[in-house]
């Protein structure tokens, strides 16, 4: 099996992505949904945070009150180490126990702090949803409603675009419409699915994209080619001919986010 980790910034849009792909019946990994699992009332990690931080970071309902918890270890490193110390290793093992279960040419692991972590040589892929930074924070505010200086304290605790980008095999360029997203989405899955079967056979990868030339797997921007699976592809079951893709929605608007 192939293993993908997917990763950006807040607010780059890798839900929109992770949410198409699952749809195409990918296996999605998100280390974000077992986070907030794990934090949820009653998770295994709720009583290890308290016990962490007090009870000040809590509700009168005894829950995890998030907002006060974010600010606390954002204006905080050690706040922060210490928390991630106690959360990483939890994500870590249920991330392991949920792929023991999948079944298909490839899986994503959705980490949004994949260099952060120092995880990125643990996969035979990294795709990297990028934006522009401003029209991050745009995004972000309108959503959440953080302050400029909240959004800056998160900023300066990521990596940074470039540094992302530099760790990248592959890139989803998300600045433009939902229409353009979802169609590099679908030539990311077709692309993964050639890897894939390159893995599986242990030969080199090949497919065509519609120009007749060779697939890259390093320094590929999906954005600028489309890429289909040969004929004879022992993955072509998880995807139909060219011809034959579904029809995408059509939507209004500009990026998509998430």
């Amino acid at each position: 099996m192939l293993r993908v980790a997917l990763t950006g910034g807040i607010g780059s849009g890798k839900t929109t992505v992770t949410d198409h792909l699952k749809s195409l019946n990918v296996p999605v990994l998100d280390a974000d949904e077992i986070s907030r699992a794990l934090t949820k009332p009653g998770g295994p990690a709720v009583a290890p945070i308290i016990k962490l931080f007090g009870t000040s970071i809590t509700t009168d309902r005894g829950e995890l009150d998030r907002a006060t918890l974010r600010s606390r270890v954002f204006q905080n490193p050690q706040a922060r180490a210490d928390l991630e110390k106690l959360l990483h290793p939890l994500i870590r093992a249920e991330m392991a126990d949920q792929e023991k279960a999948v079944d298909y040419p490839y899986c994503v692991f959705s980490i949004p702090l994949l260099l952060e972590t120092n995880r990125v040589r643990e996969f035979d892929a990294v795709v990297v949803v990028d934006a522009p930074d401003s029209m991050r924070r745009e995004w972000i505010q309108s959503r959440s409603g953080l302050d400029p200086d909240q959004i800056d304290a998160i900023f300066q605790v990521q990596a940074s675009r470039e540094e992302r980008l530099a760790v990248a095999t592959h890139v989803l360029h998300n600045e433009n419409s939902i229409q353009d997203l979802l169609m590099d989405i679908d030539d990311l899955h077709v692309c993964l699915l050639a890897m894939a079967e390159s893995k599986t056979r242990d030969v080199p990868a090949r497919c065509q994209n519609t120009s007749g030339g060779e697939y890259r797997t390093r320094r590929l921007s999906v954005a600028a080619t489309a890429y289909c699976l040969p004929e004879n592809s022992v993955f072509s079951k998880f995807w139909c001919q060219p011809s034959a893709k579904p029809v995408l929605p059509t939507r209004r608007g500009g990026r998509q986010n998430g």
